[in-house]
């Protein structure tokens, strides 16, 4: 797991471009220079482009909605067939295998993401060949909210496990965002394997602890 932090940033549009140029670096470099690696290994190839395709998350209900007939109107989040298909259609229609899906609903966030207009949060998923890597949210940084949204998430700020963290918003901090990056869930679908248990060395899971 890469976790990443900005602070200073203008809005959330800052962290939706920094993960941007970071992938579109990363996975043109290795295409570029491991080329021949990849190929033995039937990576499928990379259909990329520098800017990558926007959709709210409503827009990617109602085309899915439109083209599949399945109604997914009450759904909060992204079912895992509309991940698959949305980056189907991006690739496709737009020429981009990787897709931000945007406007996540206030429901779905975390207490220490912002939230924006129109009961939506500041925070977007990046989706690669079918899956989401990431989460792309713009932090609370304002204190009286953030105490606000923790009440409100049954979360105590006076806690041990918080109080530390809660000062630093208390003596002020800057407008910042960041992500979690799935590393293993990259390679594995840049690699085109069939679970992403495959792209870990020592994968565990409910039945395996050990080694």
């Amino acid at each position: 797991m890469l976790d990443v932090e900005m602070g200073f940033i203008k809005d959330h549009d800052d962290i939706l471009d920094l993960i941007q140029d970071m992938l579109y670096h990363v996975l043109t470099q290795v295409y570029d220079q491991e080329n021949k690696i990849l190929k033995q290994l039937n990576a499928p190839e990379l259909i990329l482009k520098p800017e990558f395709p926007r959709f709210t998350m409503a827009e990617i209900h109602e085309l899915y909605q439109k083209n599949t007939k399945i109604d997914v109107s009450q759904e909060l989040d992204l079912t895992p067939d509309e991940e698959r298909w949305i980056c189907d259609y991006a690739k496709k229609q737009l020429g981009c295998e990787a897709v931000f899906a945007t406007g996540l609903p206030q429901a779905k966030m975390k207490f220490y993401h912002m939230k924006g207009d129109n009961n939506q949060a500041r925070s977007a998923d990046l989706l690669f060949r079918g899956i989401e890597i990431s989460t792309v949210p713009q932090r609370e940084h304002r204190y009286e909210i953030l105490l606000e949204q923790m009440k409100s998430a049954g979360v105590d700020p006076d806690s041990i496990g918080f109080a530390a963290y809660v000062s630093a918003f208390k003596y002020g901090l800057p407008p910042h965002g960041g992500f979690g990056f799935g590393i293993d869930r990259l390679t594995e679908k840049v690699l085109g394997l069939n679970n992403v248990k495959e792209a870990i060395l020592f994968p565990r899971d409910i039945n395996r602890l050990a080694p």
